[in-house]
């Protein structure tokens, strides 16, 4: 048992580690290959695993009714069929091409037939984040299906819980609604090198989209700086008017009292008192004769004034 290869930070960088101390002992180079294709949690590095040393050392074995590509191991061309390649391929190929699955491997090799074909669908130049169930079938070969109707929920149920697509299944329509999550998807596999340029061109596409949106940001943000500077110096401006008024221009009231009288402030109003007759005159002007005023006068609010 190799040790030290199952640490959940990063699994290709151990197995990488590993390789690297297997050259010269192909025994020992199998086993971790072997190990690298059950891991569960491992979804790339395996172009990378293909590549050492360690695996490039191993014989190259005979391929029945196959004629190309000479001089690579099944180990070698199993860790590309598992960093390129999906069940279709595997199903497909002529015998010996690759080694024989065990049932975690193979479950492996499913888990990444799914995750590329998720990655196709919102990757392509019109992304969509419904995927029919058919997109899971070999091609148009219906009779060779990279997963089987039976089972295609149960795993795609199984990689939603697990984390590595987020979505939901729609049973009536047969189809998965993927959910865009902040971080996209969890895990990725291999980049073919026939694939790095088109990678390059979506970046650069990307990286000018975003730096359009950035421009647009930092032209809509000094929009609104501008006018909140604005609109603070007319608030500035309405503020030391009103100071200017209470301080400088304020209008006092005044009025001219006539003789015999006063001024009484009540609680909340003014009124006058007279001392001697009422006051009150006629229609005509005149005072009225013969009536005398008692001399007082009850005021609102202050009680009697003489």
């Amino acid at each position: 048992m190799v040790t030290g290869i199952s640490s959940p930070a990063s699994p290709s960088q151990s197995y990488l580690a590993t390789l690297s101390g297997c050259i010269g002992s192909p025994s020992k180079t199998r086993n971790v290959v072997k190990q690298a294709l059950g891991h569960r949690g491992l979804y790339n590095g395996f172009a990378e695993m293909a590549s050492s040393a360690a695996v490039e050392a191993l014989p190259a074995d005979e391929v029945v009714g196959r004629g190309g590509r000479s001089g690579q191991s099944r180990e070698c061309r199993t860790l590309r069929l598992f960093a390129w390649g999906v069940m279709k391929d595997y199903i497909k190929a002529p015998q010996d091409t690759y080694l024989n699955l065990t049932p975690s491997q193979r479950l492996k090799l499913q888990y990444l037939t799914i995750l590329t074909v998720v990655t196709t669908f919102l990757s392509s130049d019109s992304p969509t984040t419904t995927i029919p169930y058919s997109a899971f079938e070999v091609g148009t070969d219906a009779s060779a299906p990279v997963l089987s109707t039976c089972n295609l929920e149960e795993l795609l149920v199984d990689c939603i819980y697990s984390g590595l697509i987020f979505g939901k299944l729609n049973q009536v329509e047969s189809c998965l609604h993927i959910r865009i999550s902040p971080g996209g998807l969890t895990a990725h596999r291999d980049v073919q090198p026939v694939d790095l340029s088109d990678a390059i061109r979506r970046l650069e596409s990307w990286s000018e989209e975003a730096s359009r949106l950035s421009a647009a940001l930092v032209g809509r943000a000094d929009g609104v700086r501008v006018s909140s500077l604005k609109e603070d110096e007319i608030w500035s401006d309405l503020e030391n008017e009103a100071k200017r008024v209470r301080e400088g221009t304020e209008t006092k009231l005044s009025f001219r009292i006539p003789p015999g009288r006063k001024v009484v402030e009540g609680k909340g109003e003014k009124v006058s008192a007279a001392k001697g007759l009422s006051g009150a005159s006629g229609g005509d002007g005149r005072s009225r004769k013969g009536k005398r005023s008692s001399g007082y006068e009850r005021v609102e609010g202050e009680g009697i004034q003489m």
